[in-house]
């Protein structure tokens, strides 16, 4: 059987399924998971990820159950060939949207965020590398153990796929044995480099993980209400409402916590209702400025300089009420309730 042929039908069906792990929010961040990365693939292999988990596959590129490696001429006119996929074998991911839905047919759709960490919920091993030219990357590989000899070294292709596929091999063990995953940052001041954002997960079985708000012990507010991320809530006194993102300790130059003292800092996502907010709560929030300017609190002389006190409280004013609607903090005092799924506010 050729060498092909029988890697492909016979040895793929013996690697196993590489399932995600779960794990909360804030253990994702104590532990300074590295994501949120993403995966882009067909409907058709999502529906696989979803029900059996990651898999990746060894062969030659573009081949079988493959869609992507590198073809003997991608990599400029060289002599030797590059390892078959850049970072070796194992899952990719990307930080990129872009690059994620290039990958995704074209779209967002289906697009699910992981976190990449050390396996049984320790902090990962990560190698950040950012070169920008195919021979320092080329240096990089041989490193690692990549020690494929120039093209014209084989006899005939098959021998050549073949000592291909064992150093990629090499150099994907070489990896694996110091490092979880590697992440090819792919990025400099003129755009991308080389191959683009990319971290490839050696181990996905044990380093890829997915957040899991239910395993949150949750924030007790001032107001007795448990807040978890991924709630969705409606916000004090209106019918706006946001998505919990992350709850954090307060500041203590936030405005927001000077009009209203909380125990929390929350950064909400999707704020929907954001004009009601500016007319219920702006009022109180201006108020609280105002009262810093005239208490000269420090926060306020060092924006005061080269303004008047009016422009300093206007200015303020205008940035802590105008953020974006995607990352807005408010304070834990102003959360209402938490909704029900599919719940309407009233």
């Amino acid at each position: 059987m050729e060498f092909r042929l029988w890697l492909l039908e016979d040895i793929q069906k013996y690697f196993p399924f590489m399932l995600p792990k779960y794990v909360s929010p804030e253990d994702a961040e104590k532990l300074q998971f590295f994501g949120p990365v993403y995966h882009g693939t067909t409907d058709e292999k999502r529906q696989l990820i979803q029900h059996q988990g990651f898999q990746f596959f060894k062969s030659p590129p573009r081949s079988g159950d493959v869609r992507h490696g590198f073809n003997p001429g991608d990599f400029g006119a060289r002599d030797t060939l590059p390892p078959i996929h850049f970072l070796g074998w194992g899952t990719y991911f990307t930080k990129s949207l872009g690059i994620a839905k290039n990958f995704n047919v074209g779209t967002g759709k289906g697009l699910k965020a992981y976190y990449i960490g050390g396996a049984d919920h320790t902090p990962p091993r990560i190698e950040e590398i950012n070169f920008g030219s195919n021979n320092t990357m080329m240096k990089w590989w041989r490193q690692y153990g990549y020690d494929m000899p120039p093209k014209g070294d084989f006899k005939n292709q098959e021998e050549l796929e073949k000592r291909w596929m064992q150093e990629t091999e090499d150099l994907t063990n070489a990896l694996k044995s110091q490092f979880d995953a590697v992440h090819f940052k792919g990025k400099s001041m003129r755009g991308s480099l080389l191959d683009g954002n990319q971290i490839c997960v050696y181990r996905p079985e044990q380093c890829v993980y997915t957040l899991d708000s239910s395993m949150s012990p949750g924030y007790t507010t001032e107001n007795g209400i448990i807040l978890r991320p991924g709630d969705r809530v409606q916000i004090q006194g209106t019918k706006a409402t946001a998505y919990m993102v992350k709850v954090s300790k307060p500041r203590k130059d936030d405005p927001w916590q000077w009009a209203y003292p909380s125990k929390f800092e929350v950064m909400v996502g999707s704020l929907k209702g954001m004009e009601e907010v500016i007319k219920v709560h702006g009022p109180a929030l201006r108020k609280a400025i105002e009262q810093a300017e005239k208490s000269n609190k420090s926060i306020m002389v060092t924006r005061r300089q080269n303004m008047t006190s009016e422009e300093s409280v206007q200015r303020w004013y205008e940035y802590n009420i105008m953020k974006s609607t995607f990352e807005y903090k408010v304070p834990s005092a102003l959360v209402a309730k938490v909704l029900k799924s599919g719940e309407r506010v009233k």
